[in-house]
């Protein structure tokens, strides 16, 4: 179970808009910041902070530019840290730039092995499923704006994977493909159909991503294989305080891809694995995982209450939700369209102005049930 704690900066965090007719605002700053922590039978107690500085302009939206940093560590060995720098409307407001450079560490990290019946053996001990993950990485992105919603995008990410697989542990009884670790070195290019209506919380529009990506040894990979991806995600408002958010993806690699690498969905806008608080609710992270992937999700969001003071609002609602999805590979890589895997649940929802959100949900999956608070709603 994931419990959570969060505070925040109010003051800065949930800046007023300017009144209607007011002459454009100078550039502004606004300051958030996350406190988190979090416990779970299998990563220990966590502690972190996450924070981000915003620039707003006129005519310049979501932000003119925004700078998040995150240090968070956890007593079972879990350590993820970045830098990330997002600039929506570059070079006069045809490109978008973006960069991370970060650090991430799991000395509990899962391995249920492939195929969509990966199941976990609780008599096995807790050892049993997992390896020790280390990874520096970097990832640098561009994105051209070409007609209407449409727009082109390339990608490029590195990393230096370190793997260590205790003796007894199914990773090293099966030993596949990226057991030795090594550097990971990928590309992208894809298409982008974006018409939200707000991004950090869309209440209408259509995301859609085509892309494909591809690790090579000139690309500084030490392996070779590409994957293809398409995913479609709708909103729709039926009603002034409700939101329907809908989600499908679909994931295909094929090549000689390392078995931490079978976890990845997609590029620009990417996911990690079936399984967890961004794919499927109430299964444990990266559960499911495998050469081909396919994704579902469906969301309704409702805002019961909003407090406004001052040029500030703050909302709090609730959220009802069914995850499903499976995967194909080695013995079932043929297998129908059927056995998908599910999970369903609610939450709570609050908006701190129109720019954050907190989620806090319980999934149930499985005989089992799970919490997740996080930062900005799952799609």
């Amino acid at each position: 179970m994931l419990l959570a704690l969060s505070a925040s900066c109010w003051a800065l965090l949930c800046p007023g808009d300017a009144p209607a007719g007011a002459p454009a605002p100078e550039p502004r700053y606004a300051l958030g910041g996350v406190l988190l922590s979090d416990y779970s039978t299998d990563f220990g107690l966590g502690l972190g902070v996450n924070a981000t500085v915003e620039r707003f302009d006129a005519g310049r939206a979501p932000w003119q530019a925004a700078l998040t940093a995150q240090v968070y560590a956890s007593t079972g060995g879990q350590q993820v840290h970045y830098l990330a720098l997002d600039v929506p409307q570059a070079f006069g407001g045809a490109w978008r730039l973006g960069a991370v450079a970060g650090y991430r560490r799991d000395q509990a990290a899962p391995w249920y092995g492939a195929g969509n019946d990966a199941r976990i053996d609780p008599s096995k001990p807790a050892g049993y499923y997992r390896w020790d993950e280390e990874a520096p990485y970097a990832r640098v992105s561009a994105r051209r704006a070409l007609f209407a919603s449409l727009s082109a995008f390339a990608q490029y990410r590195l990393s230096y994977n370190g793997v260590r697989a205790a003796p007894g542990s199914l990773l090293a009884a099966e030993a596949p493909t990226g057991l030795g670790g090594g550097r990971f070195a990928e590309g992208a290019v894809g298409l982008v159909w974006d018409s939200r209506d707000f991004e950090p919380s869309p209440t209408t529009g259509l995301l859609v991503e085509a892309s494909a990506r591809t690790a090579q040894r000139w690309l500084g990979a030490e392996s070779s294989f590409t994957g293809l991806f398409a995913s479609a995600t709708g909103y729709a408002r039926p009603l002034e305080r409700v939101v329907v958010a809908a989600r499908v993806a679909f994931d295909r690699e094929l090549g000689d891809v390392p078995f931490n690498h079978l976890r990845d969905l997609g590029a620009y806008f990417a996911l990690s694995g079936l399984g967890g608080g961004s794919t499927i609710r109430g299964l444990v992270p990266n559960e499911l995982v495998g050469h081909q992937k396919l994704l579902a999700n469906l969301e309704a969001r409702v805002r019961l209450l909003t407090l406004r003071w001052d040029g500030h609002e703050v909302s709090g609602g609730l959220a009802a939700f069914v995850d499903t999805g499976r995967v194909w590979d080695g013995a079932d890589a043929s297998a129908p369209w059927t056995g998908l895997r599910a999970g369903y649940g609610g939450g709570v929802r609050a908006w701190c102005g129109r720019y954050f959100v907190w989620r806090g949900d319980v999934g149930f999956a499985e005989g089992r049930a799970r919490v997740y608070f996080e930062v900005g709603q799952m799609f």
